[in-house]
């Protein structure tokens, strides 16, 4: 594969120069459905509950149940797994920003740190004391 970038284990291949814009396109979508869930399920609790009348009071009248329903559990849980995502997608998206601005594949990038590493660790290893 030309323009090795790296091997991805989420989508299990190798990402480079011939797939490399579907795995962005791939982060992109991730990006815009965590967020677009968070940003919907937010809306969607706060329009439950500040309605005096509507909703709450139909499911009170139709389940006989409390303000704090199975569906506010759910949204709830799904906020929580979202954030969660939406955080490493995030953070593995501005990570291939910050690549793609320095012009490094993610290879390039590992190796580049790991040369940091030995160097520290030779001169860690030959500075007197």
């Amino acid at each position: 594969m030309d323009h090795f970038d790296h091997h991805c284990p989420y989508v299990n291949n190798c990402i480079g120069g011939q797939n490399y814009h579907l795995f962005i396109k791939l982060v992109s979508f991730a990006l815009l459905f965590t967020w677009g869930y968070i940003g919907t399920a937010i809306l969607s609790l706060v329009d439950y509950y500040n309605q005096p009348v509507g909703i709450v009071n139909q499911h009170k009248l139709v389940f006989g149940g409390p303000r704090f329903t199975e569906l506010t559990v759910v949204t709830i849980i799904g906020l929580i797994v979202n954030l969660a995502g939406a955080a490493f997608v995030t953070i593995l998206g501005i990570f291939h920003i910050q690549l793609a601005s320095k012009g490094l594949t993610t290879y390039e990038h590992i190796l580049a740190e790991r040369e940091k590493k030995r160097v520290m660790n030779e001169a860690k290893v030959n500075t007197p004391e």
